[in-house]
């Protein structure tokens, strides 16, 4: 089975941390690393990533990780840039490396909604 393809967007410290969470799971690849989700959608369809995990904390992080969703199709784990929280849809609780690496590997098997929402 092919690895999951993971998209990393945010602060150095996040990108470290996510890095260092996913390297020993061969279950899960990081496709791609950026500052910032400007060039999110182009990435995205670049590396056919499957799942982003981003410190998208502009305000409220699961109302931007479901705006990204819509964007493209592709799951979200917006982390809160105080690294306390996670949400994917609905909020995930506590981030640790095991809570991050069952959460992608859910968002991976999680199929879309027929109507593309």
């Amino acid at each position: 089975m092919a690895p999951t393809r993971v998209l990393v967007i945010g602060q150095p410290l996040l990108r470290e941390i996510v890095r260092g969470a996913l390297a020993a799971d061969s279950r899960v690849e990081i496709v791609a690393e950026l500052d910032a989700a400007s060039d999110v959608t182009q990435v995205v369809r670049q590396t056919d990533a499957e799942v982003v995990v981003a410190d998208l904390d502009d305000g409220d992080p699961a109302a931007a990780g479901m705006e990204l969703m819509r964007e493209v199709r592709v799951r979200v784990i917006s982390v809160a840039r105080d690294g306390r929280e996670s949400f994917l849809s609905l909020p995930l609780g506590e981030v640790s490396p095991r809570r991050l690496l069952e959460v992608i590997a859910a968002a991976s098997r999680t199929p879309f909604a027929e109507n593309g929402s």
